[in-house]
């Protein structure tokens, strides 16, 4: 198998491996916590990886994948270790279908769907079509890559060097991998399910029955900002993911030392992904 096709394929499995890390928590703190606290770590890692190689001369796809491929085999270990866990949360989930459910049924398939259509038939198979995507993201992200480092280059576009470059850091392992940008908004598709799932942690925080969540979750993925957006390496979607599982980890925590932490560290982030900086 060619090498690029085994590191596409850990692009797309890196998401599934943050959340399954933390199988061990599913018991305590459910299976949604445990999805909202994997995507929030994984966009921290991505974050924090790309910006450390870049800031010293190593964001090349030899020494990114070299940590990809490490960073996965601890994330794996740990989701092995935490698996009986796991399967008791699962066990532990009681459902009785109605008759009520049969619109927020419709509603899942039709999102769904949607992915489908935006992430596989689109994004993976042709590339991404968005303008801020292939204007500046992906391009910047290319030459970071060619380069090793984030050292301006002459460009007629002034958003290449100048626009906010966390989000763009964080939204593009796959070309940090060294295989090009088809399946490039991957990441951002995922951060918007992980947006969404914390929508939902939060309606449970705040009293709302099992089917009120969902129904909050799936209208914040029907807005048209986040829906039709399942194929763009949005930064809007990576600064919006952080604030709201700010939010889960500010309820959910055991002390309120501990939220106020979780809360500044993931709204800093949220910040820091689409902060402007001109480079000079």
């Amino acid at each position: 198998m060619e090498p690029c096709r085994l590191f596409s394929l850990l692009h797309f499995a890196l998401p599934f491996l943050f959340i399954f890390s933390f199988a061990r928590c599913a018991p305590n703190h459910g299976i949604s916590w445990c999805v909202v606290a994997g995507l929030a770590t994984y966009q921290v890692s991505l974050f924090s990886i790309a910006l450390s190689l870049g800031h010293v001369g190593l964001l090349a796809p030899a020494y990114y994948r070299t940590v990809m491929v490490a960073l996965s085999g601890l994330l794996l270990v740990a989701g092995i270790a935490g698996a009986p866990s796991l399967m008791q949360a699962i066990r532990a989930v009681r459902y009785r279908p109605m008759w009520k459910d049969i619109p927020i049924v419709a509603a899942i398939a039709l999102l769904i769907l949607n992915l489908h259509r935006q992430v596989v038939g689109v994004d993976w198979s042709l590339g991404t079509g968005s303008f801020d995507s292939l204007g500046y993201h992906i391009p910047r992200a290319l030459l970071w890559s060619w380069h090793g480092n984030f050292k301006p280059w002459r460009a007629s576009v002034f958003q290449q060097i100048g626009a906010a470059y966390g989000g763009a850091a964080t939204l593009l392992p796959l070309i940090f991998l060294g295989c090009g940008w088809l399946g490039a908004a991957w990441t951002a598709a995922a951060l918007a399910v992980g947006a969404a799932t914390a929508v939902f942690v939060i309606g449970k925080s705040f009293g709302l029955t099992d089917r009120a969540a969902l129904i909050a979750f799936l209208a914040f993925l029907s807005f048209p900002a986040v829906g039709l957006r399942f194929g763009d390496v949005s930064t809007d979607i990576a600064a919006t993911f952080p604030v709201l599982a700010a939010v889960v980890f500010f309820r959910t925590a055991p002390t309120l030392q501990q939220g106020v932490f979780r809360f500044v560290a993931l709204v800093g982030l949220g910040v820091a992904t689409t902060e402007f900086r001109v480079i000079q």
